[in-house]
């Protein structure tokens, strides 16, 4: 009977152990930037995956990186990735940000570059900090970061393609939690096909 007893103890523990071992890890402060969120509807597929200062660091270096700040403000980056069985339409300008019960749309190509056209080309603007921050930084080259890495204003996405790039939102300094984006998409002639709502720890 004891021997009995003893061996069922034995293989709760053993199977406890096994369990611990091979679940899923959970996710520590500082780590949100390694989950990735999926959602499907009507044919569409998004990815969003939140880009942490470490991992912009790691993708986009510490000079020349256009996604280190906006209007002195921290930015939000997400990495976005979509795709679709029948065309439809992306628009950013229709991309909302709910951020700690502060609503904005994302920070685009044009205003992203115009930012930082006035911080490495206007002489006042370049010289703040000791020695000044962006001293060795080239526009031309923070230009084409961004150029290739922000999404389009407007996106057509084709079956058989995924469409990758990055979702720019102005953050609120020394200040985190959970984001909720609502990406809709379109057909081609306008019409709302699907609405998507995405909740992303930041």
């Amino acid at each position: 009977m004891k021997k009995s007893i003893l061996l069922a103890v034995s293989i709760c523990i053993i199977s406890f152990l096994a369990a611990c071992s091979t679940g899923e890890k959970s996710t520590k402060e500082g780590d949100t930037g390694a989950i990735i969120k999926t959602l499907s509807n009507k044919g569409i597929t998004v990815s969003a995956q939140h880009l942490n200062n470490k991992m912009l660091y790691d993708r986009f270096g510490t000079r020349n990186n256009p996604f280190i700040e906006y209007d002195k403000n921290p930015l939000i980056v997400i990495d976005f990735t979509m795709s679709s069985e029948s065309e439809v339409r992306f628009r950013l300008g229709r991309v909302e940000f709910d951020y700690l019960s502060r609503k904005s749309r994302p920070v685009s190509r044009v205003e992203l570059n115009s930012y930082w056209e006035g911080q490495l080309r206007n002489p006042g603007a370049a010289q703040t900090g000791s020695p000044p921050k962006y001293r060795n930084w080239s526009y031309n080259t923070v230009s084409n970061v961004i150029n290739k890495n922000v999404l389009q204003d407007t996106l057509d996405i084709v079956p058989g393609t995924d469409h990758i790039g990055l979702l720019i939102f102005q953050g609120i300094p020394n200040r985190y939690g959970t984001t909720e984006i609502t990406i809709p998409f379109y057909s081609t002639s306008g019409k709302l096909i699907h609405e998507f709502i995405l909740l992303i720890d930041v």
